[in-house]
């Protein structure tokens, strides 16, 4: 039953679909959700269904990169050519048969993080549904990486925001629908940046946890690795592997000195990586988190250390990633 109090469910929970008009995104598909707690959410169906602008309470959560939002078709596929198209923006899926350095694995090139934020989703659908917690929105389809002679892949996504407070549920099922084994590689990277992110945020990992950089640069200051710093010209990159304690679920959040924090659980029995990356530079002010189930190496990298996974032909695998925030 309706809420008597409502003229039209937009009032406590508004979802749109619209496109860009203008720029290097135009034409692009876009659903805007807002809900009554003040938290906002810009989904982008033909960037995989990841997640550029996110804000609360008009204060936003997620870091942009100069690139802007850009339409697929823009893709450099080639060595480093997806930070051309790399926007940032809260979510940006990494995938599905290569992630990280760009590299040449099997006689075959892979370009930096795969194709998968290139990739439009099919199948896609914006709903509202009653749930016995309240109305929630909800906004799916299927995201297919696929080639003659190649991968076939499949990411089906489902996300959920409820109508009442500020989180986010993101579930994914990865399936082989080729007829060989198949490298999959899975990485979400979450980019979190002013004023959530600002001197004094911190990271805070379970009990237990351990850290290690993946290069000199990052043992350089790894002891301030979960601390945000101050703006700084001529900063280099840190990349830093947190090892957690085992579980089917983990939990990490981000403390603003402002008062306010976000806490990000995911299933990290199937992503059993945490890879931090933090770049302090002006303009380029971004702590990310990024639950993967590899590591940031690329393809052959991962393979000649021996954590390159696969998927057999069928095989299906999922995942859940869930954002909260607080006051």
């Amino acid at each position: 039953m309706q809420n008597a109090f409502l003229g039209h469910p937009d009032q406590e929970l508004l979802l749109r679909s619209l496109s860009l008009e203008d720029g290097p995104g135009r034409g692009m598909r876009v659903v805007h959700i807002l809900n009554g707690s003040g938290f906002f959410l810009e989904i982008l169906p033909d960037r995989g269904l990841d997640i550029a602008a996110a804000s609360w309470h008009g204060r936003s959560l997620a870091w942009f990169s100069a690139a802007g939002l850009r339409h697929p078709d823009s893709y450099e596929p080639a060595g480093a050519g997806w930070v051309r198209g790399f926007a940032g923006g809260l979510l940006v899926t990494c995938g599905l048969d290569q992630v990280g350095a760009s590299c040449e694995d099997s006689g075959s090139s892979y370009g930096v993080h795969g194709r998968f934020s290139f990739t439009p989703a099919a199948e896609v659908y914006s709903v509202r549904k009653s749930t016995p917690h309240g109305p929630v929105a909800e906004i799916g389809g299927v995201v297919r990486q696929g080639a003659l002679f190649a991968e076939n892949l499949t990411l089906s996504r489902r996300i959920t925001v409820p109508a009442s407070v500020p989180a986010i549920e993101i579930h994914d099922t990865v399936t082989n629908d080729g007829s060989a084994s198949q490298p999959f590689m899975l990485l979400y990277h979450m980019n979190f940046g002013y004023p959530l992110v600002q001197p004094g945020t911190q990271i805070v990992l379970p009990e237990g946890s351990s850290t290690s950089p993946r290069d000199p640069a990052a043992a350089d200051g790894v002891e301030n690795a979960l601390f945000a710093d101050a703006p700084r010209p001529g900063y280099s990159e840190k990349v830093y592997y947190h090892r957690l304690p085992p579980a089917d679920v983990s939990t990490v959040s981000i403390l603003s000195p402002d008062g306010w924090s976000a806490r990000l659980s995911y299933s990290s029995g199937v992503l059993s990586e945490l890879v931090q990356w933090k770049m302090m530079g002006p303009g380029e002010y971004v702590m990310g988190l990024e639950p993967a189930n590899c590591r940031v190496s690329g393809r052959s990298g991962e393979r000649d250390a021996g954590r390159l996974r696969f998927l057999e032909p069928g095989e299906t695998v999922s995942t859940s990633l869930s954002l909260e925030l607080f006051e």
